[in-house]
């Protein structure tokens, strides 16, 4: 078994190595030709895609290439909508911009057990608040 192992770990790392190498030279073809017809490319720091609803970008910074790509979103947008949400006095941003294919940009937060609790405490006590409004008026 380690000698079957040791072949699989040299043909995976032969096999990486063909990869880095196109990677790089791709890298450099894609670089130069976004940079000259003023394309950003984007280093986000998580991406979902959907072939049926909203793509979204996790951003992690704010650089020349992003700055741009924001650009060219609002550009190209019949609407930007805000859905930054608060946690106490924190913001963690999340913008809409619609166009033919809505795309969604939000601050990348690493998920964390406090803040979801946060977040459902207040979800709640904001439906508790539009219930006990409603109940109001009966």
């Amino acid at each position: 078994m380690l000698d079957q192992a040791k072949g699989s770990s040299r043909a995976f790392h032969e096999s990486a190595a063909k990869a880095d190498e196109l990677t790089r030279k791709l890298s450099i073809y894609l670089s130069s030709h976004a940079r000259q017809s003023n394309v950003p490319i984007l280093t986000p720091a998580a991406v979902e895609l959907s072939l049926s609803g909203r793509n979204r970008f996790y951003i992690s910074e704010i650089d020349a290439p992003t700055a741009r790509f924001l650009d060219k979103l609002v550009d190209s947008s019949a609407f930007v909508v805000d859905m930054t949400k608060s946690y106490d006095t924190l913001k963690i941003g999340s913008w809409l911009f619609g166009s033919e294919r809505e795309c969604i940009v939000e601050v990348h937060s690493p998920k964390n057990s406090m803040l979801l609790m946060r977040s459902g405490r207040a979800e709640i006590l904001g439906r508790l608040k539009e219930a006990a409004d409603s109940v109001k008026g009966l």
